[in-house]
């Protein structure tokens, strides 16, 4: 892969037109697809993409033979969503082969879960580790697409013909969605990574290159608190979740926060759910009080009263195309209804 190079300010607010050269075996099934790819990434960075392929790839090695028993991949993130997507497919009679991108300090989490769920399952893990020779880019505002990419790597490593490998990430629908909490949080501040829309167009473009791996979240209808009520193993589900970690933070003091929004999100969905939140590395905001004039707390609080009573199918409109069926955009509008009430019924619970 050739480094990319940012070209300087586009028309978006805040967006830089990158260019990205790919060395490919095949490059001529991606061509046709790249107009689509660029549109997928465009939408997750808010940046401008513009991607070449050229003919100087390696070679995929085949895929190992002791992967015959697995019939899907689901993405191990040590979250609590997919420790509960997790739970849910091996309880459904599923194997899948579980994939973690393992950042410093969460492979061993990651792997600890894998093997209380089923010590028999495939677990792959890297850290991709990506850089380049030059001013380093901060915001990694598309990192996400890394941890999809290992995820379609390994379902098309068990793919048999063209028999379409589903590829599962786990996420409630409010973050899925994630309406934005302000004005000033959309492109890179507003992750778009389980997006509907763009899991959507990243699917058809795997499609359009003869790829048979289909990219699903079966929890885009469900809220977390809804997710952890439903879950078909709870037991093992209470027993594991507080050692899941939902703080994007946690690194700094090798503790959640307990104040930035995944965690916000994370203690509304247990208090719905009637469900102790006991992380056994204990919040530094335990009291909420303490944190009350942090701006995520601030943000939330405020996104909260501005969404009740308004038309939330014209906040998600906002955001992204919504589905052409009328039942699914009906349910997206609900689940984004109900994740909301779950932040508010917490926070009038908490402060």
């Amino acid at each position: 892969m050739a480094p990319f190079s940012i070209e300087g300010a586009s028309s978006k607010p805040g967006a830089v037109q990158i260019d990205l050269t790919v060395d490919l075996v095949s490059p001529a099934n991606w061509r046709p697809v790249l107009p689509q790819f660029e549109r997928a990434l465009g939408f997750l960075s808010g940046d401008i993409w513009k991607i070449s392929v050229r003919d100087d790839g390696v070679a995929v090695p085949p895929g190992r033979s002791e992967l015959a028993l697995d019939d899907c991949v689901c993405l191990l993130s040590g979250g609590l969503d997919s420790l509960v997507g997790a739970i849910d497919l091996v309880r459904g009679g599923k194997r899948p082969i579980l994939v973690s991108h393992a950042y410093p300090k969460e492979g061993t989490l990651q792997a600890y879960f894998a093997q209380r769920i089923d010590p028999t399952l495939t677990h792959f893990y890297a850290n991709a580790d990506a850089g380049f020779n030059s001013k380093n880019e901060i915001s990694m505002r598309c990192r996400s697409l890394l941890f999809v990419a290992m995820g379609v790597l390994a379902a098309s490593a068990i793919a048999n013909g063209d028999e379409v490998t589903q590829l599962n990430v786990p996420e409630n629908g409010l973050i899925s969605l994630n309406p934005p909490l302000s004005v000033r949080r959309i492109g890179s501040l507003s992750t778009r990574t389980t997006h509907p829309y763009f899991l959507r167009l990243v699917s058809e473009v795997l499609h359009g290159a003869g790829v048979p791996v289909q990219i699903v979240n079966p929890y885009v209808f469900h809220t977390k608190g809804e997710m952890i009520e439903q879950c078909r193993d709870l037991g093992l589900l209470r027993s594991l979740m507080g050692h899941s970690i939902s703080c994007g933070k946690w690194k700094r003091k090798n503790r959640p926060c307990g104040r930035c929004f995944p965690c916000l999100i994370r203690r509304a969905a247990l208090h719905a759910a009637g469900e102790e939140d006991s992380p056994t590395r204990p919040y530094v905001y335990e009291n909420l009080n303490d944190a009350i004039d942090y701006e995520d707390v601030v943000a939330v609080r405020a996104a909260v009263d501005r969404y009740e009573g308004q038309d939330m199918g014209k906040v998600l409109r906002s955001i992204s195309p919504l589905p052409r069926s009328s039942r699914d955009r009906q349910a997206l509008v609900g689940v984004a209804d109900r994740g909301i009430e779950e932040l508010r019924h917490y926070l009038d619970h908490a402060l």
